[in-house]
């Protein structure tokens, strides 16, 4: 194969191909901030860096930072390498943050606080375990189409208890309900059964029928 008449194709190199030959990378210390501008002082020389987006930590006065200098002007502070104060470390990003991943653990052998005016969680199966759990809240909403609770102590402490359905049923071993005040119960129709005894005890005792009135049994003791 004859190659004498084929010219060769350079690609154009840009400055992205070509290396940074006056970029450089060094260590510094944050002095001053002033509006997200970084002042840091390295070799005895104050220069002002902004902080890359790669940069997790927020750097703060008195920290050990990693500056690059890409040739020109611009420095960057690209991560911090050693916290010189007493400052927590903490964690910014100026703009939203989505995080995708296959399986995410966080662990905190103390404390974990998650403060928001938002907090949306969404899932297939939500599972929590705690051996003390606090919950406190204003207002609570919960919808859902099936809710199974099992406790084996409940307390309930309430000004007001309203309680709603168009079909309820209740099973007890034993059922004790004490009324300090009032106990009214209203209903179209009321139906009681006892298959052992069934007591009335009270210091007075009226009963009301607009029509008839029928007490039925093998012996009525009355007085």
């Amino acid at each position: 194969m004859k190659t004498a008449n084929i010219i060769p194709i350079k690609k154009k190199q840009t400055q992205y191909d070509a290396p940074f030959l006056d970029s450089f990378l060094e260590k510094g210390v944050v002095v001053s901030i002033v509006d997200h501008v970084y002042m840091v002082s390295m070799g005895g020389t104050t220069v002002k860096a902004k902080r890359a987006i790669g940069c997790i930590i927020d750097p703060v006065i008195d920290d050990v930072v990693l500056i690059c200098n890409l040739g020109n002007s611009e420095y960057y502070i690209l991560f911090v390498l050693e916290k010189n104060n007493n400052m927590e470390p903490s964690i910014t990003f100026n703009a939203n943050l989505n995080i995708t991943t296959r399986n995410i653990t966080v662990k905190s052998y103390n404390n974990m606080t998650l403060s928001s005016d938002n907090i949306n969680i969404i899932s297939n199966k939500n599972i929590q375990k705690a051996d003390d759990a606090i919950i406190s809240f204003k207002s609570l909403k919960s919808t859902g189409i099936e809710a199974i609770v099992s406790f084996k102590n409940i307390r309930i402490i309430s000004n007001i208890i309203s309680t709603m359905a168009k079909n309820a049923i209740k099973t007890f071993i034993s059922y004790i309900r004490r009324s300090k005040e009032t106990d009214i119960v209203e209903s179209h129709t009321m139906e009681r059964r006892s298959k052992g005894l069934y007591s009335l005890n009270s210091e007075y005792s009226i009963m009301l029928s607009k029509k008839d009135t029928k007490i039925d049994g093998e012996h009525v003791h009355i007085g």
